[in-house]
């Protein structure tokens, strides 16, 4: 603790023994030091005054100068193939155009010059100029998977019919002429003569061993394979939408959307009495099972079935419902045999088995389309794409839930291996398969629609809480975000982990997922994250008050590191991160200005970073909104506190540099008994405060490894002091030296006390 002394003052006429509670009053610097002298030796004048000392306030730490940015890269396109976007969002989707619609000859768009058909759809309505890792857009994120698995034909197969030849002639009048496609020759059946080659026998096989060890009894448990099951048979939105947690119920009555099965049945038929495929139910092609009831494409269809809640249903169906998000082209085009056809061939090295009640979910040798194990294949997963789909949708219009929404999508991901249908790396191309399509979905919808459906949900969600609790908090902000991310409805989740997980966990789980756990190629690590054109769409409700290219660099900073498999694409759709992105910058490789208003309500009142942030940049804090830092940050180039509230929740959250308070910003340090730590010099000038609460017996509130400069009208805010007696002294601020005093302090109900200086620190005397 510093070696604290109370400057020589006279004393007032007047000497009160303590100073009176006040609650958060503010004292004046003069009577604080007044009172501290009390009793010294300097009262023999009564009227005797001390000149402040003139301090010099060292200016604002000056940070890189620079900016960070994040391009949106092009992917490479054959030579002269111009009709081919080098950007998936720019995928044109009239399919009509199609070539073999057209004479075989393919639309062009006249200003853009892509095909009016290049957008992923499958094989039976695809076209043979679009129809490998090159051309075809929904295949070419997920080429990254040819490192793993050759494919026994290197484009898109043909079923039923072969693909008819086709061909486009570009903006720039080169003609491309592209054969047919034959009806396929793989037979579904991995290690027979029609089947791929493996190029990676290390991952394919960690990849099975996965499957074997989550499918495994000692893993699988009862609520394990039920989960597994209800992934599987229900509706994909309805089935996802569990992530919205207390808000599922509300939910689910304002869209008119009910669950199809919620156990795996034992009468011998299906909900809606189909026997089939029986027990496994697979939810019935009826939006009420799926995104909601009368649920449409179109605005005024949906508006009209669903007054209340049309606007959020059409945006949902929308986001998640389109034919270009398919799978199916890169199914076809992989050919890779879904895990427990390796273990039937006997080509698994472990066991891999089917969940209770999945068994008649397995496709079957055949010709029938619904039913042919040849259009089979395990990469990608449809079904995480699908809840992975839902789940952006959900955690666009319901930001409050945004990392609980996309810790459920991967999770319906994870039960497709706990199911025994689908590999890891199958679940893998699924999520970045998913999320492509919610990028370019969400994208196609104007941003008044968007804007609109966000507002309506945000409303109707709130006023159906306050209606079922009779709490009107909830209709406020904080009522509302509060509520929430509660425990209300937990009992009937059912039998999904990461609804009401903490966030610690979904973060590590989610983490875990993306990679699944396979080795990095170190040779190919350490490569700059790109970020796609418009991903930063997805985080304009969870970050409002940062730009575009703000969230652009928070997707940048937080993406994965390169040389995992499969994901290293280079528009850089599989490194990306959101979960990570939800919790704010993860380096400031440039300087930061955020700007919350908290005018504004919800995020622009008030978020937290609880990223590790690095890197060289500054930030700083403008607006009225409250920002709080929740990492072990390690970033260099200071911190400055302008407008509004900072709010230190860890004790490494400042960083490594210097810390500066200036016009009317507040530092408030909330990280439990810790001291938070400034990696520099701190300073305080303008009408800025420094808000703390006190702990006897601890170290000082605020550690500074430099000079503390404290400016005349800065104010320091106590807002409580624990486990302190009258007569200690309660450290504030340590430092290796200090210059100035604060210009007020405000002191709690029930505190009374004087602050006394040292060389290098403030402390709060108990009186």
């Amino acid at each position: 603790m510093p070696n604290y002394f109370m400057p020589s003052l006279p004393c007032p006429a007047l000497r009160p023994t303590s100073l009176p509670a006040l609650g958060l009053r503010a004292v004046s610097l003069a009577v604080l030091l007044a009172l501290a002298a009390c009793g010294s030796s300097s009262d023999d004048d009564d009227n005797a005054t001390q000149d402040p000392v003139a301090i010099v306030v060292p200016e604002a730490p000056a940070g890189l100068g620079t900016l960070d940015t994040a391009d949106a890269p092009d992917a490479t396109i054959p030579a002269g193939r111009t009709d081919v976007p080098t950007r998936r969002i720019h995928a044109l989707v009239d399919g009509s155009k199609r070539g073999a619609a057209n004479g075989g000859v393919n639309v062009i768009d006249p200003v853009t010059g892509y095909s009016l058909n290049n957008a992923g759809y499958p094989s039976g309505s695809g076209d043979s100029c679009y129809a490998d890792e090159n051309t075809n857009l929904s295949i070419r994120p997920l080429k990254g998977f040819l490192a793993i698995w050759k494919p026994v034909t290197p484009y898109m197969d043909a079923y039923q019919s072969p693909l008819p030849t086709s061909s486009v002639t570009t903006k720039e009048g080169y003609s491309f002429h592209c054969p047919a496609i034959p009806v396929t020759i793989w037979s579904g059946i991995p290690g027979d003569g029609t089947d791929g080659v493996i190029l990676n026998p290390a991952l394919h096989k960690a990849n099975l061993e996965y499957s074997g060890k989550v499918t495994a009894s000692g893993y699988r448990n009862a609520d394990k394979a039920l989960a597994a099951y209800l992934d599987d048979a229900r509706g994909k939105n309805y089935s996802v939408s569990t992530g919205l947690g207390p808000l599922a119920a509300a939910w689910h009555t304002l869209a008119k959307q009910e669950s199809y099965i919620d156990a795996v049945p034992t009468g011998g038929t299906c909900p809606d009495g189909n026997v089939g495929s029986y027990p496994f139910c697979s939810a019935p092609d009826d939006n009420k099972y799926n995104v909601g009831e009368g649920a449409s494409h179109d605005k005024a269809a949906s508006v009209a079935s669903n007054a209340a809640f049309g606007l959020v249903t059409n945006f949902v169906m929308r986001a998640t419902n389109d034919g270009t998000a398919s799978t199916n082209p890169t199914k076809y085009f992989y050919k890779y045999a879904r895990p427990y056809r390796w273990n039937d061939a006997g080509l698994s090295p472990v066991p891999i088995t089917v969940a209770p009640g999945l068994e008649n979910a397995r496709k079957q040798p055949g010709v029938a389309s619904d039913n042919d194990i040849r259009k089979d294949s395990d990469f990608p997963s449809g079904h995480t794409a699908e809840g992975v789909r839902g789940a952006y949708a959900y955690a666009y219009l319901v930001p409050q839930r945004f990392q609980e929404m996309l810790a459920r999508g991967v999770e319906l991901g994870e039960n497709r291996i706990v199911a025994g249908m689908h590999s890891a790396l199958a679940v893998m191309g699924g999520r970045m398969n998913g999320e492509i399509a919610a990028l370019n979905l969400i994208n196609r919808i104007p941003q008044e629609e968007r804007d609109a459906a966000y507002a309506q949900a945000q409303q109707a969600l709130r006023a159906a809480i306050v209606a079922t609790t009779g709490d009107e908090a909830a209709a406020t902000d904080a009522g509302f975000q509060a509520y929430a991310l509660s425990d209300a409805g937990k009992d009937a989740t059912g039998p999904f982990d990461t609804p009401y997980a903490t966030h610690a966990w979904n973060k590590a789980e989610y983490r875990r997922v993306l990679t699944y756990g396979f080795p990095q190629d170190l040779s190919k690590a350490g490569q700059p994250a790109v970020v796609p054109e418009g991903a930063e769409t997805l985080l304009e409700t969870r970050l409002p008050y940062l730009s575009a290219a703000q969230r652009r660099i928070v997707l940048k900073t937080t993406a994965l590191d390169s040389g995992y498999p499969v994901l290293d694409d280079e528009e850089g759709f599989g490194r990306l991160n959101f979960f990570d992105a939800a919790d704010g910058y993860g380096a400031f490789n440039g300087d930061v200005e955020v700007t919350m208003d908290a005018d504004l309500g919800g995020f622009h009142a008030s978020d937290a970073w609880r990223n590790d942030i690095t890197g060289q940049g500054k930030l700083t804090k403008l607006g009225t909104g409250t920002l709080a830092l929740g990492g072990s940050n390690t970033f260099s180039g200071g911190t400055v506190v302008s407008a509004g509230t900072l709010v230190a929740t860890n004790p490494g959250a400042l960083g490594a540099g210097v810390v500066y308070l200036n016009g009317a910003g507040t530092l408030k340090l909330d990280a439990g008994k810790a001291s938070v730590n400034v990696g520099d010099s701190y300073v305080q000038t303008g009408t800025s405060t420094l808000d703390v609460v006190l702990d006897a017996g601890q170290g000082a509130a605020l550690q500074v490894a430099g000079l503390v400069t404290l400016d005349a009208n800065s104010v320091l805010r106590v807002r409580g002091v624990n486990g302190a007696q009258a007569g200690q002294v309660v450290p504030v601020i340590a430092g290796t030296s200090l210059q100035g005093t604060f210009g007020k302090v405000e002191l709690p109900d029930g505190v009374n006390g004087t602050l006394v200086y040292s060389a290098g620190g403030v402390g709060l005397s108990i009186q």
